[in-house]
């Protein structure tokens, strides 16, 4: 027989990866974009290449306030973002009158926070 046809790019993207791309677009593309370029919208950094990253570093790049983030030295690694989209406060406390990403108060689904990190680790 005919060896198999190849699989289209589409259908080679791991399930999470396809799914986070979902996710964030339900709960972060409101203030926030995913590109390889562009410091990101008016409401929030462009997230592209963020794991890894000190809190604060895309803000910075962004053009908007900084130093509260920077002073938490969190890493912005799978595992605390993971910690962060469940309990955002648990990460970088609330802060009065804070009108930032920092006032999201989580997701409840562990299967959309792991897509979505799987979707911000993908690049």
């Amino acid at each position: 027989p005919p060896p198999p046809a190849p699989a289209s790019a589409a259908e080679t993207v791991p399930f999470n990866i396809k799914k986070g791309q979902a996710v964030f677009k339900k709960y972060c593309s409101q203030c926030h974009t995913f590109k390889p370029e562009g410091r990101g919208s008016i409401r929030g950094p462009n997230l592209f290449g963020v794991v890894g990253t000190v809190a604060g570093t895309k803000v910075k790049q962004w053009g908007g306030s900084y130093e509260r983030l920077e002073a938490f030295r969190v890493i912005w690694t799978q595992s605390t973002l993971l910690q962060w989209l469940e309990r955002p406060k648990d990460i970088v406390p609330q802060k009065m009158g804070d009108r930032s990403c920092m006032t999201f108060r989580g997701m409840d689904i562990d299967e959309e926070r792991e897509a979505l990190v799987a979707y911000l680790s993908d690049v």
